[in-house]
């Protein structure tokens, strides 16, 4: 029997680093369009420094292990063995899927193939 493994894809994590710890406001799947993932990361990116915040990208098969990769890599910066999320963090649907909203889902889907054609052919 052969395992199957879950591909890693990119996360968008967004919060604010506490010092000691990582305050977790939202994680959700970045856009798999580049054009789409510029845009998020840069309109986040302002709403999140305008709260003191920052907007960093992590991947995991889920959110839960990207999140988890992230917090290891902040362990691995701070030097902090016990760096982690706070109380206050936002943790909901880390560990089941969440719906994703309409926008999210707009963000996330492959671009769609023109209706038309050139070649003369209907």
């Amino acid at each position: 029997m052969t395992a199957t493994t879950t591909p890693a894809r990119e996360f968008i994590i967004v919060g604010q680093c506490q010092g000691t710890g990582y305050t977790l406001w939202d994680i959700a799947p970045a856009p798999v369009n580049p054009t789409g993932r510029e845009t998020v990361l840069e309109e986040l990116g302002v709403d999140a420094m305008d709260a003191l915040g920052s907007v960093n990208t992590a991947y995991g098969a889920t959110a839960r292990e990207a999140l988890d990769n992230f917090l290891a890599d902040m362990r691995k910066q701070s030097g902090l063995d016990d760096y982690a999320l706070t109380a206050d963090s936002q943790t909901d649907g880390l560990d089941g899927p969440r719906a994703l909203t309409p926008s999210e889902l707009a963000w996330a889907s492959p671009e769609c193939p023109p209706v038309w054609s050139t070649s003369g052919k209907r």
